[in-house]
Parts: C-alpha cells; structure tokens; sequence
C-alpha cells in the first residue's frame, strides 16, 4: 500500500500516518510530501 515515502510513514506517529493514508486514498503520492 505504501510504495512511497516508507521511510516518511516510519517517523510519523500513528494517527498522523493513518490520516496521511487518507489523504493518499483521496489526493495520491502527493498527500505524503504536502499533506493538504
């Protein structure tokens, strides 16, 4: 599910990364690096 930013989702906290796969979901590869 993660093929990119791995190493990004390694140091964010939990909730945050659950949010962050949401917004993945949503937006895609760009929700890592400029989570909006």
């Amino acid at each position: 599910m993660y093929k990119f930013g791995t190493l990004k989702l390694n140091v964010i906290p939990e909730p945050v990364r659950l949010d962050v796969a949401v917004k993945n979901g949503l937006g895609g590869a760009d929700g890592v690096d400029s989570p909006k």
